[in-house]
């Protein structure tokens, strides 16, 4: 199992992995990794950090084989918290995420761009690369986020449960996939 972050030091609470590559995505940028070398890709909390999600999805196609899977999980980009993390700058979230939840602290807090991370963006996105087979589960629930002043967690967990009913996918608070390539 082979592991890729652009941070040594997120690399460096990875335990369970064979190898560990220091990669930072760019447009121009190739993993190091061969065509059709890889049985499957995950990814947890990733895809909202990444500035331009076609290039992700060009080399994640590269690099599986045929038939390979891909599974992810990420924040929507229209759920209430990533909306209120789009309007600030970087520095701010993080403050106020730190302050009101200090466990956070190792593993968040990243810069966020969710491009593309939201139903039907991502769907369009992997079926233009080439994978089939697409499964999205939708989680709608975010008020944890909420939780640190009842008035507002109890907001929240209208809004998620309206959004549940009614199964608006694109206002989910989480997506969830699992993709094969052609």
């Amino acid at each position: 199992m082979i592991a890729l972050d652009p941070s040594e030091k997120e690399l460096s609470y990875n335990h369970d992995v064979d190898e560990k590559i220091i990669f930072a995505m760019g447009i121009d940028a190739r993993a190091p990794l061969d065509d059709n070398s890889v049985d499957i890709v995950t990814s947890h909390m990733v895809l909202e950090h990444i500035p331009n999600n076609n290039y992700t999805m060009r080399e994640i196609s590269r690099i599986l084989k045929p038939g390979g899977k891909f599974i992810s999980a990420f924040p929507c980009k229209f759920a209430i918290f990533a909306v209120i993390n789009q309007m600030m700058p970087n520095w701010l979230a993080r403050k106020i995420l730190f302050s009101i939840h200090p466990e956070t602290k190792h593993g968040s807090g990243f810069k966020a761009y969710y491009n593309k991370t939201y139903y039907p963006a991502m769907q369009t996105l992997l079926k233009q690369y080439n994978f089939t087979d697409i499964m999205f589960a939708f989680n709608y629930d975010q008020s944890k986020y909420f939780s640190f002043f009842l008035p507002f967690g109890l907001i929240a967990l209208a809004w998620d449960l309206l959004m549940y009913i009614f199964h608006v996918k694109p206002l989910c608070g989480y997506l969830c996939f699992s993709a094969t390539k052609k």
